[in-house]
């Protein structure tokens, strides 16, 4: 079924709406959170936490990308979800990787001190739509879905070592980008 039939099967509160995001995105929106929490069991229970979720944003909103819309609230879902966890106790391997990038962006209160959240998004969309494909894929599997740099490797038939070196360099790339473009000082 395609996305416009599923919104649709959503605006009219059909039960069916669920089953059939299921069958389309369930794949996706479990890796998102098994990456994030690294646990079958919480993975499963933010699942189903944001098919609640899109049940009770869709309506009114209308998302023009089904699975980004999903993958955005599945993401966040995990992401609250991990901040519980890590406040009762520390994941390591997660943290370092949001740590990471967070060294580069500012924080959500310096954002919208200093800008809008819309106009650091548009820069990091420009900068990511400049990247080769190869390197596009690697710094959205590894900040977005959370991707370890092994199984990079695996997927792209880069070393490892190779991984790490590119995402070193996306990184500073983006920072220097985002200087360039006034976001960042």
């Amino acid at each position: 079924m395609d996305d416009r039939r599923i919104i649709e099967l959503f605006f009219s509160r059909k039960d069916s709406a669920i089953t059939e995001l299921s069958k389309q995105y369930a794949p996706m929106m479990l890796t998102i959170c098994s990456n994030i929490l690294q646990n079958q069991e919480d993975a499963k229970e933010c699942f189903n936490s944001a098919l609640l979720a899109l049940w009770d944003t869709i309506p009114p909103q209308r998302p023009q990308s089904l699975s980004a819309y999903c993958a955005r609230i599945c993401r966040n879902t995990a992401l609250t979800r991990y901040k519980k966890n890590k406040a009762e106790k520390r994941n390591d391997q997660k943290s370092v990787s949001l740590e990471e990038i967070g060294d580069i962006l500012p924080s959500e209160q310096s954002i919208e001190l200093t800008l809008e959240r819309q106009e650091l998004t548009k820069a990091i969309e420009e900068w990511l739509s400049g990247l080769e494909q190869k390197n596009r894929y690697l710094f959205i599997r590894k900040y977005w879905y959370m991707d370890d740099a092994k199984t990079l490797a695996q997927n792209t038939g880069l070393s490892t070592s190779a991984v790490y070196l590119r995402i070193d360099r996306m990184k500073k790339s983006l920072l220097t980008h985002l200087k360039t473009k006034g976001v960042l000082q």
